[in-house]
């Protein structure tokens, strides 16, 4: 069948091998097996009832490429159905990966990490707008927030994340550090078996409040490693900012008072730190 010569939203029934993969990919990482195990008898019993959102091959004439209903498209194959009901769109590219997105996006059984990398996905697709991005996934603003700072975490923390060896707590708490003390973290929290309250307890002397800095905290506003960006996320009702990368904080304030000293030696010549200078040796002048 010619499926590019049919009208838009046509329904057809057709045999599951004629439906190729999603030349971007899968967004579904993994479904829990006790929801593929439902559909499976689901499937069994009364055979696939949902329609299949499908296009037709940009490439390959005959076959339709799959836009969602991954998971159906394979246990009928398992199933060795005759055939399966789609819904053939005609649509562009851009048009294909959103529906492919949203198809695989929102549904109840997506896990946490897929639900991030998603909102990723939509995040680059509208520019960094995430009010387009809840608005496309039909999601607060506050979960959009939430997915994507998780998505800071390194592949191990999300690993733990999707085994549940961790909570969106433990991950959340984890993700403004960098890469090499996240890897670090993870392996004590699950060594010592630590809840997420006892995490942040841990944590809490690593991270320096951003409001001692003395130095131009412009380019903090967008930092991962700033905390400002989980306030009003998961409910944490901190009102006050952190550095969790303490070598940068102490960078950037080794960088300012370099620059005070500068100034200072400017107006009055050569000048000292106290920590360089004895008390014995230093003079006192009056104003």
């Amino acid at each position: 069948m010619d499926f590019a010569a049919l009208p838009d939203k046509t329904l057809e029934k057709v045999h599951p091998s004629l439906l190729l993969d999603f030349s971007m990919g899968n967004k579904r990482s993994s479904r829990p097996e006790k929801s593929r195990s439902e559909m499976r008898e689901s499937i069994r019993s009364h055979g696939v009832l949902q329609n299949l959102i499908t296009r037709p091959h940009p490439t390959e004439k005959g076959y339709l490429e799959l836009l969602g209903g991954y998971g159906r498209r394979d246990l009928a194959l398992e199933l060795e159905l005759s055939e399966v009901p789609v819904l053939v769109k005609q649509v562009d590219d851009r048009e294909a990966y959103i529906i492919h997105l949203q198809e695989n996006t929102i549904r109840s059984d997506l896990s946490i990490v897929d639900e991030g990398r998603a909102a990723q996905e939509f995040n680059s697709l509208y520019g960094g707008d995430r009010q387009s991005v809840s608005d496309a996934l039909n999601w607060p603003l506050k979960k959009v927030n939430e997915r994507l700072e998780l998505m800071k975490c390194t592949d191990k923390v999300l690993d733990a994340l999707s085994r549940e060896k961790i909570t969106v707590g433990h991950a959340m708490a984890i993700a403004p550090f960098s890469h090499q003390g996240q890897d670090k973290l993870i392996d004590v929290v699950l060594a010592q078996g630590w809840s997420a309250k006892e995490l942040k307890l841990q944590i809490g002397a690593k991270q320096t409040p951003l409001s001692i800095a003395k130095f131009d905290k412009g380019e903090c506003n967008s930092c991962p490693h700033n905390t400002f960006h989980q306030m009003g996320l998961l409910d944490d009702v901190s009102t006050e900012a952190k550095c969790a990368k303490i070598t940068c904080f102490r960078e950037k304030t080794a960088e300012w008072l370099a620059g005070i000293r500068k100034q200072a030696e400017e107006r009055f010549g050569k000048v000292l730190y106290l920590s360089e200078s004895a008390q014995k040796d230093r003079s006192t002048v009056n104003a």
